[in-house]
């Protein structure tokens, strides 16, 4: 950890001459996740894009709605307070689908800070305040994530599909404290940051 806040001190080409084993394989793990996030993000993003299109447009018994805008495929009930698409109207289904994208968004937006987070550990960027923002960023839309199953109850009740009435799960809760943890991580890092900068400022 000493070799790479000298490394960080330094930047730009005296990082280069004096850059450690350690700090390579550093940046060299960093770009895989990286890479890996990016595919992962890519996959997310097909398959909910594929869901929210076919929901207006599929009218059948083995896809299920369950609360909290979760789908899921197969015979049978399906997952506790789950109704099957079909005994949806289109204009149900069009919401629902709307619906299924706004617990979306909050996902793909948390792997895109994720992905750049790792991009700037590759890149050899590891205590600046970039650092941080993402990190900030990535609890803030955990915390809208725990929030979305509220917004979907409070729609989806005018349009007849309250089928969540219970709409706080533990997943909700887990994302909450998960996010608001990484946005106090986020702080204490840009505090530090200002700090490292003032001292080198006075000496």
């Amino acid at each position: 950890m000493a070799e790479v806040l000298e490394m960080v001190r330094f930047g730009g080409d005296a990082a280069a001459e004096v850059e450690q084993p350690k700090y390579q394989r550093l940046r060299r793990q960093s770009g895989l996740l990286a890479v890996a996030i990016s595919a992962l993000g890519v996959l997310y993003v097909a398959f909910n894009a594929a869901l929210v299109v076919a929901t207006p447009l599929i009218n059948g018994d083995l896809v299920h709605m369950g609360p909290g805008a979760h789908a899921s495929f197969g015979l049978g009930a399906g997952q506790p307070g789950s109704v099957t698409l079909s005994s949806f109207s289109i204009s149900q289904r069009l919401a629902f689908a709307l619906l299924m994208a706004l617990r979306a968004v909050p996902v793909g937006a948390m792997l895109f800070n994720l992905r750049a987070l790792f991009r700037l550990y590759a890149a050899g960027t590891v205590f600046a305040r970039d650092n941080a923002v993402r990190i900030k960023r990535m609890g803030l839309w955990l915390i809208l994530f725990a929030a979305t199953p509220y917004l979907i109850h409070e729609v989806s009740v005018p349009l007849g599909n309250n089928f969540d009435a219970e709409w706080f799960h533990m997943e909700e809760v887990y994302a909450l404290v998960t996010g608001a943890v990484l946005y106090v991580i986020a702080q204490v890092m840009e505090v530090g940051h200002e700090i490292e900068q003032e001292r080198d400022e006075f000496v």
